[in-house]
């Protein structure tokens, strides 16, 4: 196994379950994708009993985002979108370490022009989507036919987040942590496309409360201060997992018109209506896990 990394730096006690995760992980990123889903499906079904805080949390945001469903659908929702999750987990493995020639050919890619003719002349360009589950395994294969920066969030665990920044970086033209925005917008500039998902939102960052399935949510601006400072344009991108572990899907979708607006709330709650939609073509596939609502306008009473 080679992680990319220099191993003496993490041989103390602290990082002995960091190894076993990652030997884990390696090891399930040999398997054919059939049984690798399968692994994914009893792992996130461990998760669903043994995280009940996170079952809570996805409890939540469904019961809010789907009450046209009924209390069994909903249960089940919940139950699939661990599943999904924990598919999600041997999916990056896969993309780190698992084999790419197969992976290219299971993944149909949708409006790839719309990409590239945005992208043309260097023209900058956001590719924006949602926490979707596969979207590590489908930028994989995104990342063989146009280069690309990813905006990511740091593992607090040191030793997981080098192997995942090595591994991101073997693919991706540059992989930047979410609060080096500068790092980020000079690149932009530059017209290198950029991968982001502005559907969570951390503390001290610039924000408005925009609908999400109906639900007030906090929803960042940097969408269209991006796109203003630095004449990008928005290609929305979104991944799904095919059913019966076919493989995988990818949309690109036309350039947005006459984004930004003169509104950044306008312009938060079109974006967030867009992977609205596209979360409900597969709602499983979904991070339902994460604390979508966490930040309440004034006054109003917390969900978690």
């Amino acid at each position: 196994m080679n992680f990319g990394i220099k191993v003496s730096q993490y041989l103390a006690p602290r990082y002995w379950p960091g190894w076993l995760l990652l030997g884990l992980m390696y090891a399930g990123a040999q398997l054919p994708l059939r049984l690798l889903y399968a692994a994914g499906t009893a792992l996130g079904e461990l998760a669903y009993r043994l995280a009940p805080r996170r079952r809570r949390i996805a409890e939540i945001n469904i019961d809010l985002c789907f009450p046209e469903l009924s209390e069994q659908e909903r249960k089940k929702l919940v139950r699939d979108c661990f599943h999904s999750t924990g598919k999600t987990v041997l999916e990056i493995a896969y993309a780190f370490w698992g084999n790419q020639k197969k992976l290219l050919k299971i993944t149909k890619i949708e409006g790839l022009e719309h990409l590239q003719n945005a992208n043309r002349d260097n023209r900058p360009v956001l590719m924006v989507g949602g926490h979707m589950c596969c979207v590590e395994i489908v930028g994989r294969v995104l990342a063989y036919h146009v280069p690309f920066q990813v905006i990511y969030k740091p593992a607090k665990n040191r030793l997981i987040d080098e192997v995942i920044l090595k591994q991101r970086l073997s693919c991706h033209t540059d992989v930047v942590p979410h609060k080096q925005s500068r790092r980020m917008l000079k690149n932009l500039k530059k017209g290198l496309i950029t991968w982001y998902a502005p559907d969570q939102s951390f503390g001290g960052e610039d924000i408005v409360y925009a609908p999400f399935f109906g639900v007030p949510a906090a929803t960042l601006t940097a969408t269209s201060r991006l796109c203003r400072f630095s004449n990008a344009v928005v290609v929305p991108f979104f991944p799904y997992r095919l059913p019966g572990g076919k493989g995988y899907r990818m949309v690109l979708q036309p350039p947005l018109e006459n984004f930004p607006s003169d509104s950044v709330e306008d312009d938060a709650a079109r974006i967030n209506k867009l992977i609205e939609d596209a979360v409900r073509v597969a709602p499983e596939q979904y991070l339902w896990l994460h604390r979508r609502f966490h930040r309440r306008p004034k006054g109003e009473a917390e969900f978690y």
